[in-house]
Formats: structure tokens, sequence, C-alpha cells
């Protein structure tokens, strides 16, 4: 059902879209709950953005066009680019590293950019 390629986030949208794209469709129940404890997996390890990225380039990657990946990564990196000036200036520097090597990540290979994605740790 989920795609394994995926190692924190995006399984979740993936598994919906294959969901419409086949046909089927998607309903609200009210009567439903869910309590999501927002950040418990990832809040203790700082290459959680990076990890987030890669799933993110992935989703991309697998499910649209080269235009619509050109568009949605340029919106990705200025989020990404914003991460790393935020952290710079709060004096939080242990995570620029990492972000450093996320924006490297949407370097295109034949740029000079990383031919595939970090590995994961």
């Amino acid at each position: 059902m989920f795609d394994e390629q995926y190692f924190l986030c995006f399984e979740d949208c993936d598994f919906g879209l294959r969901i419409g794209r086949s046909g089927f469709r998607a309903f609200f129940v009210k009567e439903a709950s869910l309590i999501h404890f927002e950040g418990q997996s990832a809040s203790a390890n700082p290459r959680s953005r990076l990890y987030t990225v890669d799933a993110y380039v992935r989703y991309i990657r697998k499910n649209f066009t080269f235009l619509h990946g050109v568009m949605y990564k340029t919106c990705f990196f200025f989020l990404v680019f914003g991460w790393l000036v935020g952290r710079f200036l709060r004096l939080k520097r242990d995570e620029v590293p990492i972000l450093l090597q996320i924006l490297k990540c949407f370097i295109p290979y034949w740029l000079g950019g990383p031919p595939e994605l970090p590995e994961r740790d």
C-alpha cells in the first residue's frame, strides 16, 4: 500500500494521490478522530529536515512532470533557504551544514549537483 521509498514523510500524500488516480474517491467522516503528535518522530533528529526534503524530491520525481517539478522544487528551495537563513540568524548553527547539504539536492546533476539524493542514516 505505502511506497517504501519514502522514509519519513510524503508516503501518505503519495498514497492519496495514487488512490485518486485509480478512480476512487476520498470522503470525510466527521465522527472519526485522530491524535497526531506533531514532530514526535523527527523533533530530536536535526537531520529530519534532510529526510523531509528527500521524501519531497522523491514524491515530485515520481508523480509529476518535469515542468511541475521545476516549479515545486523552486518553491521548496526558497523554503529551505529560509530555514537556513533563520537558523543562521538565530545562531543555531548546528543545522547549517545539513541545510547546506539539502540545498545541494536542488542543483541539477548536470550543473554539478549530486546524481543521487543523500544517503539516510
